[in-house]
């Protein structure tokens, strides 16, 4: 998977030391979002109206289509991601957002375990970071009222998931 070229974006000067989970609220009540098809671009172009600093703002956006969800890359893992709400030390950290408005809607089972199992595990294990450096946007954020990823996130759920998979670890076998 390619993520989106944007050959302006700012390089960060040090490894992840957290994973910050998002949901895009925000964007979501401004556009329509087809429910059986991709929304990624429209999401993309969104946020370039009106934040075209951020970019994107989210390495890994976790999409729905039909009963499935898909993880896609939309921004390199060493580049910054500027949030005004939150403290510039997160700013290099892995942003991955849910698309929708989790203050509305109940995220399905099988959207914990796909971030749980293709994204929390392998990167945790990738920039060796432990269950408490996933964090909440609404944890790190200046703004006490923000609530994302919404309220009907459920994060001791993503926690059960995480730490199954990521005690499995790879499999090996000698040859």
């Amino acid at each position: 998977m390619i993520p989106f070229k944007n050959a302006d974006l700012k390089l960060s000067g040090h490894k992840p030391r957290h994973i910050v989970i998002h949901h895009t609220a925000e964007l979501v009540e401004s556009m329509p979002v087809d429910a059986d098809g991709l929304n990624v671009g429209k999401i993309r172009n969104l946020i370039y109206s009106l934040q075209p600093k951020n970019k994107l703002g989210y390495h890994v956006i976790i999409e729905r289509v039909k009963a499935d969800y898909y993880p896609i890359v939309c921004q390199p893992w060493f580049t910054d991601c500027v949030w005004p709400d939150i403290d510039p030390m997160y700013y290099s950290d892995i942003h991955v957002a849910f698309i929708g408005n989790y203050d509305m809607d109940m995220l399905m089972n099988r959207a914990y375990k796909v971030l749980a199992f293709q994204i929390l595990a392998p990167l945790s294990r990738y920039f060796r970071l432990g269950w408490e450096d996933i964090v909440l946007h609404k944890e790190i954020s200046s703004n006490k009222d923000l609530s994302c990823p919404g309220e009907f996130f459920d994060r001791v759920r993503l926690l059960e998931y995480y730490r199954a998979y990521y005690k499995r670890g790879p499999s090996i076998t000698k040859i």
